[in-house]
């Protein structure tokens, strides 16, 4: 049966999936054949889970939402208008990839500012708020080095194909012998009729 078939699992498959996710994620090794069947069937829960660049940004909403789940829900909110607006209706996946890395990285090094405004406000140490600072700087470096990557690979998407390079014209045996004649014809101007004839012919033939 094609994946397309069945985009969304039953009741009893989603059951069935979740016990042996539990099981896998537990350890159990005999679950593991179950489970790439499961996945075959279903590659968007796979694709879910699988989602490194979503999970990271989970522990980072994690962080910064803490137990409030309403700043948890605006942060997701936030971040997924955020890749909207970046990827503007581009399917490409290499600017997908792109993007998730500017939206990980806004995330990351907007916390990090918040948290250094939340070490001065409780008077941390100054150690310890200079430590902060240079997370932080080492989130926006890398930050903007994301933002660099996605504008240069916009620029080369949007560029248009180069041309091919036009072919040299092919000239028959007596095109070519004709070509050279008139190209020498004028350097024949000055000398004596006989040598310039005999200079044509020769180039003639």
């Amino acid at each position: 049966m094609s994946t397309d078939a069945i985009a969304t699992p039953t009741p009893e498959q989603m059951t069935e999936l979740q016990a042996v996710t539990d099981r896998a994620r537990a350890g159990d090794h005999t679950a593991v054949p179950r489970l790439r069947e499961l996945l075959a069937l279903f590659p968007r829960h796979g694709a879910y889970f699988g989602d490194l660049a979503l999970q990271a940004a989970g522990v980072w909403i994690d962080l910064a939402a803490g137990p409030d789940l309403h700043l948890r829900e605006s942060l997701a909110v936030k971040l997924d208008a955020l890749r909207r607006d970046l990827l503007g209706g581009s399917a490409d996946p290499v600017l997908d990839l792109a993007v998730d890395r500017v939206a990980l990285t806004w995330l990351a090094a907007n916390y990090l500012t918040a948290m250094d405004g939340a070490a001065v406000k409780h008077g941390e140490s100054p150690r310890l708020q200079a430590f902060r600072a240079k997370r932080r700087h080492q989130a926006e470096r890398a930050h903007l080095t994301a933002l660099a990557a996605l504008v240069a690979l916009r620029k080369a998407l949007a560029a248009p194909p180069a041309a091919a390079p036009l072919a040299a014209p092919v000239l028959t045996d007596r095109a070519a012998r004709e070509a050279v004649a008139n190209r020498l014809s004028g350097f024949f101007d000055g000398l004596p009729t006989l040598a310039r004839d005999g200079a044509k012919a020769a180039a003639s033939n």
